[in-house]
């Protein structure tokens, strides 16, 4: 709301003091921010870390068994 109204540059500074660390160290991601990159357009859902890994290693298993004619 107050970017939106045009609030002063160092009210918005002020605002935002401190929320990386509130999400990075503390965990809390509903009051901190996560600095995320330009690989985050990859993302297509929200899967827990076992499923991911998971899927990882069944896409890796599958390709290097295709992949032996190149040794």
């Amino acid at each position: 709301k107050l970017e939106y109204s045009g609030a002063p540059q160092s009210e918005l500074t002020a605002l935002a003091a401190g929320t990386n660390r509130k999400a990075v160290i503390d965990g809390d991601t509903e009051n901190g921010f996560v600095l995320a990159g330009m690989s985050l357009t990859h993302l297509t859902k929200v899967q827990p870390v076992q499923e991911i890994v998971e899927d990882l290693v069944s896409e890796a298993e599958r390709r290097l068994q295709g992949a032996s004619h190149l040794i």
